[in-house]
């Protein structure tokens, strides 16, 4: 992905946070978007409200997304939306954290679960472009600071 467009949006730690520390957050924002979608939302939707993307930040969040063809977006988006729709016993939300993996190789999306008293997700993402390795927040302040 070129930096000049990936600079505009979440990095890998990002993604990450979003799917961990931010996880009840992103599960609001996860349900906001469906109420407003009549149950669907598009790739890559979440990401921009949970990052709160400014219209240049959003524009080229989805041109770079668009570099993910259909069947890989829905695929990633199937595991997103498995691991945020997890239920306890009692029927309340027990959404999964996630953690993104990129690697170099052959194109594919493969999903592990990690079971155990904190089960987890990895989602690997091989041959894909992958989001730059800073935070958007360190990326916003230094173009806020060079201005």
């Amino acid at each position: 992905m070129g930096e000049d467009v990936a600079v505009h949006h979440p990095g890998i730690q990002d993604l990450n946070d979003q799917f961990s520390s931010k996880l009840q957050e992103t599960l609001i924002d996860f349900k906001a978007l469906l109420a407003s979608g009549g149950g669907e939302y598009q790739f890559g939707e979440l990401s921009a409200k949970v990052f709160n993307l400014d219209p240049t930040e959003h524009q080229h969040w989805r041109d770079s997304i668009s570099l993910y063809p259909p069947d890989a977006q829905a695929e990633i988006k199937r595991h997103v939306v498995y691991a945020l729709t997890r239920t306890n016993a009692q029927g309340q939300d027990a959404p999964i954290p996630i953690t993104f993996k990129f690697k170099q190789g052959q194109k594919s999306i493969s999903c592990t679960y990690n079971p155990g008293a904190h089960p987890s997700f990895d989602i690997v993402i091989t041959g894909y472009a992958q989001p730059m390795a800073s935070t958007l927040s360190e990326r916003r302040k230094y173009k806020k600071g060079s201005k």
